[in-house]
């Protein structure tokens, strides 16, 4: 990560992501699961590079009651969280070769940092790897990047079901993986100081039954931990490469 950066991404998803909740920080995260990040319930990492906003909740900076403003605070977290405010899911289309080994490295460094970060990557890119990185929430199929609801509005998010779905060859696996993915990120923003302790909570909690989806034999199944380590936000550069790049097992 470049000396600069610091990992949070604004909010703004398709009209539902207005509060100023933000999902991600500093932290790294991952899809619950294994890796680097949870599994199963097990232990749960920090904040995430995605952003979507839950359209309320905890909350935090300043609030009027009634003349002047106070500062609230952090907010109460997990921070409450309706699942239909997730935006629905789109399938990837999986374009071997698109990035080089050095335009990865070069991702793998940026989208650690907020989307004006992201941005400036794009510019250094090829027009084939630009082309399957990112892509616009309005459009058929989702890139590894996903502008909402495009570049000019600085606010998007990492799509790690399109590199779930791209393992399993499941539409069905992808979708639920993105699902735990925001409702996870929705639930802790950067704002909630204890990631750890919060993402182990939501995992049984607000965010249990995406887990049991993704980890249903309908959907990723046993494998669901499996793919965590290529699918992860925490390692940006690993996800490019499953979806854009040389591929990858799981």
């Amino acid at each position: 990560m470049r000396p600069f950066a610091i990992r949070v991404l604004a909010t703004g998803a398709m009209g539902l992501l207005a509060s100023a909740c933000l999902f991600g920080g500093n932290g790294k995260d991952d899809n619950s699961g294994g890796g680097d990040g949870t599994d199963a319930g097990a232990k749960a990492d920090g904040g995430s590079a995605s952003s979507f906003d839950s359209g309320g909740g905890g909350g935090g900076g300043d609030t009027d009651a009634g003349g002047g403003s106070k500062d609230a605070g952090a907010p109460t977290c997990p921070v409450p969280v309706a699942i239909t405010n997730i935006p629905q899911w789109k399938s990837s289309v999986q374009k071997l070769a698109a990035c080089s080994s050095s335009e990865i490295g070069l991702l793998s460094s940026y989208l650690t940092e907020p989307p004006s970060g992201w941005a400036a990557a794009a510019g250094m890119l090829s027009t084939t790897c630009q082309k399957c990185v990112f892509s616009n929430v309005g459009d058929a199929n989702w890139g590894v990047v996903v502008w909402s609801p495009n570049q000019a509005a600085g606010t998007g998010f990492i799509n790690v079901g399109g590199c779930y779905q791209v393992l399993s060859g499941s539409n069905a696996c992808g979708a639920a993986a993105q699902q735990f993915n925001a409702c996870t990120d929705l639930s802790c923003p950067s704002t909630c100081q204890n990631q750890s302790s919060c993402r182990s909570v939501v995992q049984t909690g607000a965010c249990g039954s995406s887990l049991s989806s993704a980890q249903s034999a309908s959907a990723c199944g046993s494998n669901y931990s499996n793919f965590s380590s290529s699918c992860s936000e925490s390692n940006p550069g690993t996800l490019v490469n499953t979806v854009c790049g040389a591929g990858g097992a799981g």
